[in-house]
């Protein structure tokens, strides 16, 4: 599936779903007591294309994972990140393009990050499978 980067929650297929918000900057709480993993899935909305799109992996997608400095292909990240092959093609993300700007399990890439100036923020939050609950 391919669809808009909208608020709501989205089922994705696999077994996938995410809930996607935009929240007033002035309202989320991003100082020091906040963690690395709460922070990787909060991204300054204005930094997002409005052509952003959530759906699935396509060939040439390439992702920066935030505080790395590195762009690697996502087939590359994959293979490092042991995501099992079959796996792959189901594998939820956000992209402008072949630009991938969020990934499950990852979050958002290097560039996206909220600062001072940031009004909007856009968190995209997996929702789990009930196998990853049990």
């Amino acid at each position: 599936p391919c669809m808009p980067l909208e608020p709501g929650e989205w089922a994705l297929g696999g077994d996938f779903c995410v809930k996607i918000e935009i929240l007033d900057a002035k309202f989320v709480p991003l100082g020091p007591d906040v963690y690395k993993k709460d922070l990787n899935s909060l991204a300054d909305y204005a930094k997002i294309a409005s052509s952003a799109r959530l759906r699935t992996r396509q060939p040439g997608d390439r992702f920066a994972p935030r505080g790395r400095g590195v762009t690697k292909t996502l087939h590359r990240y994959f293979i490092e990140e042991k995501i099992p092959a079959p796996r792959r093609a189901l594998w939820p993300l956000a992209a402008d393009g072949s630009r991938v700007l969020w990934l499950w399990g990852a979050g958002f890439a290097e560039g996206t990050q909220p600062g001072p100036d940031t009004r909007q923020i856009i968190r995209i939050t997996p929702i789990p499978r009930v196998e990853d609950v049990l």
